[in-house]
C-alpha cells in the first residue's frame, strides 16, 4: 500500500487521503462476490516456520543459496504446514509469508531496500519492498517473478509465474489470489487464501499495528484484494523494474 520507497514519509499524505478513502468504501464487512472464492485462511495464529532473520543471517552473499537449502531441507514440513500441494505455489505461499512477518509496515525514512539484509534491517518497510522480497525469495526457489502497481503507486504487489500463468502474492496484505492483476481488474473468477497476520492479532507485538494509529489500513486492503475488479475497482496497472541489487542472484 503506497510506493514510498525511500521518500515514504514525504508522501505520507497522499496515502492517508487515499487509504482512508479505499478504507471506508471497501471495508471488511463488504460482501464478498460468488467470482471470489476463498480456498484457505490462516488467520488465527502464526504459522511454524523459522523467521526470514534467522533463515539468511548475516551471510549477505550466500543469502540465495541459505534460503534455498532451508527449504529444500524443510520442504515436507512447509507443505503440510501451508497446505499447498502445488509445489510451484508453495514456493511463493513460503515467501510471501516469510517477508509479511519479516518487517512491520510502516512509512520509513530509511532508504529504500536494495536487498534482503536491508528490507530485514528496515524498522518499518512497505508494498514495493515487501513484493521485491517476495520475487527475491522466489527466485531462489527457481520462481519467476515481477512486481506489479497499481494506480501509479496506490500499491505494489508480487506475481510469480505459477503453472504457465502469473500470479498474486501480496505480502503487504498477507493474501495470495489465484489470478494477475490484470485479470483481477477485467472481473476475472478467482480463488484467494488469508494468511495469518499479526496485524489482526492483539497477542502480537504492537509494531505490526503501529501504522494504524497514522492513517493507514492494511486490514482493509486485505478485505478488498480478493474483490478487485468485483466491487473494488483499481483503475490502472503496469510492471515494475525490481528497485534490488540482487537480480543477478536471480
Amino acid at each position: 500500500m503506497g510506493l514510498f520507497g525511500g521518500n515514504m514519509a514525504r508522501l505520507a499524505h497522499v496515502h492517508l487521503t487515499a487509504v482512508f478513502l479505499m478504507a471506508v468504501l471497501f471495508s471488511p464487512h463488504t460482501p464478498k462476490s460468488f467470482n471470489a472464492v476463498l480456498v484457505g485462511t490462516f488467520d488465527v495464529a502464526p504459522l511454524a516456520v523459522m523467521p526470514l532473520s534467522l533463515i539468511v543471517g548475516d551471510a549477505e552473499t550466500d543469502a540465495a543459496l541459505l534460503f534455498a537449502g532451508y527449504y529444500e531441507a524443510h520442504r515436507d514440513m512447509i507443505r503440510v504446514v501451508l497446505n499447498e500441494a502445488n509445489d510451484e505455489r508453495l514456493r511463493g505461499l513460503f515467501a510471501m509469508y516469510l517477508s509479511h512477518l519479516a518487517v512491520p509496515y510502516g512509512a520509513s525514512e530509511r532508504p529504500y531496500p536494495v536487498n534482503v539484509h536491508e528490507f530485514l534491517r528496515m524498522d518499518v518497510t512497505a508494498c514495493a519492498a515487501y513484493s521485491d522480497a517476495v520475487v527475491w525469495m522466489a527466485a531462489a526457489l527457481g520462481v519467476r517473478g515481477r512486481l506489479v502497481t497499481i494506480d501509479e503507486g496506490w500499491h505494489t504487489v508480487a506475481e510469480l509465474w505459477i503453472g504457465g500463468r502469473w500470479e498474486v502474492f501480496d505480502a503487504t496484505a498477507n493474501v495470495w489470489v489465484s489470478v494477475s492483476v490484470e485479470e483481477l481488474l477485467a472481473g476475472a473468477e478467482r480463488q484467494y487464501r488469508e494468511m495469518y497476520t499479526p496485524i489482526a492479532d492483539p497477542r502480537a507485538d504492537y509494531r505490526y499495528r503501529a501504522h494504524i494509529d497514522f492513517g493507514w489500513d492494511v486490514l482493509g486492503l486485505r478485505a478488498g484484494l480478493s474483490q478487485w475488479g468485483l466491487t473494488v475497482f483499481p483503475s490502472h496497472w503496469r510492471i515494475l523494474t525490481s528497485g534490488w541489487t540482487t537480480q543477478q542472484e536471480r
